[in-house]
């Protein structure tokens, strides 16, 4: 348990973090909602839905300088590729000036996929500006060439929040799919041990040139690059074939299930992530939470109202409207009372640090 003097620590530490949130400048907090949240504005709406446009000229035009003969090149080419590198390199350093919370912001995927679309320019100022190794230039060159649409492309993710519903539906599928794994994996030995016994080594020389074929087989792939030459192998791949179909819809079962249970729940789960990423963006900890209560518990009850809590989201600008945080708080409140308190906050949003604790709390 925590000490009393240790608990007020975290309190008025948690006051000051708090505080200091709220005494950021406008003109960061103008630039962080535009960069961030779509809705805070016009403006913001406009820049979100011309920035995903932009990013597919930019790798359209990255494809073009790698064709042979390149489609674009020259002057043309050098211009538009320094336009979107230093265009990323703003937007970086942009979001970089305005987070709320640096050690957040550094680990947070999408802002490292930010740092490496904008590093190339630091690239080419070196190699190209000061011309100090040719070699490095080649091999920038060549890298970039491979890279650097991918890693514009990757910059998109930002702006599909649904990409949270894909996770939560992997993560639930990933309990059952180790087992439908390893039974596939154990499928694929003895499928392969049967054909590489029933071949000659003139056809299949080897046991992993069978699991090859078994492999390319059972994913109804079918390179053609090997086959089965004597009758009794092709007997084996034929109930390699039927097997497979009535096999792979096990696993592709589950994760359609799987999916189609997160889909019903979209709302839910993308209400909670948004307010979850919202309060660990601006670095409010989960065993803070209790303690930020705290901070709008107006009675003393330990409990937030409706009112309580709408103000509570509104200071932590977590960007939703009161429609949207009704919402949220008629979802936490499973007790129906009119009220919820830490521990259902904490559980709906952190249920791994809630369990973790109530675990602790037991021993």
């Amino acid at each position: 348990m925590m000490s009393a003097s240790s608990k007020k620590h975290k309190i008025e530490t948690l006051e000051d973090l708090y505080e200091a949130n709220n005494r950021r400048s406008e003109t960061k907090d103008m630039v962080w909602q535009l960069l961030d949240d779509p809705n805070s504005s016009e403006f913001a709406k406009l820049y979100h839905k011309i920035t995903p446009c932009m990013i597919c000229i930019s790798v359209i035009t990255s494809l073009l300088r790698a064709t042979e003969p390149p489609v674009l090149s020259g002057f043309v080419s050098q211009c538009f590729n320094l336009w979107f590198e230093i265009l990323y390199t703003v937007e970086f350093m942009m979001r970089l000036v305005s987070a709320p919370h640096k050690g957040v912001f550094w680990i947070n995927f999408y802002n490292q996929i930010d740092l490496f679309a904008a590093l190339p320019l630091v690239f080419h100022i070196y190699f190209y500006a000061l011309d100090e190794n040719e070699l490095g230039c080649g091999f920038f060159c060549s890298a970039a060439m491979c890279f650097i649409p991918f890693i514009r492309a990757l910059k998109t993710l930002r702006r599909f929040e649904e990409l949270r519903l894909i996770m939560e539906a992997s993560s639930r599928a990933a309990e059952g799919l180790p087992v439908c794994l390893f039974f596939l994996f154990v499928a694929t030995l003895f499928f392969a041990s049967l054909i590489y016994l029933a071949e000659s080594r003139d056809n299949i020389e080897s046991l992993p040139r069978a699991m090859w074929l078994t492999i390319v087989t059972m994913t109804t792939v079918g390179y053609g690059d090997v086959s089965p030459k004597s009758t009794v192998g092709s007997l084996i791949c034929s109930c390699l074939v039927v097997f497979s179909v009535l096999y792979m819809a096990m696993p592709l079962g589950i994760v359609g299930s799987a999916f189609n249970d997160v889909w019903q729940d979209r709302d839910v789960i993308l209400l909670r992530y948004r307010v979850k990423s919202k309060l660990v963006q601006w670095g409010y900890e989960p065993s803070e939470l209790s303690a930020l209560f705290g901070l709008f518990d107006s009675d003393g009850n330990a409990e937030l109202d409706k009112e309580e809590f709408m103000k509570m989201m509104a200071a932590l600008k977590v960007g939703l409207s009161e429609a949207r945080v009704g919402m949220l708080f008629d979802l936490l409140d499973e007790s129906g009372d009119g009220k919820i308190s830490d521990d259902e906050f904490l559980k709906a949003l952190f249920p791994e640090h809630f369990f973790a604790v109530d675990a602790e709390a037991e021993t």
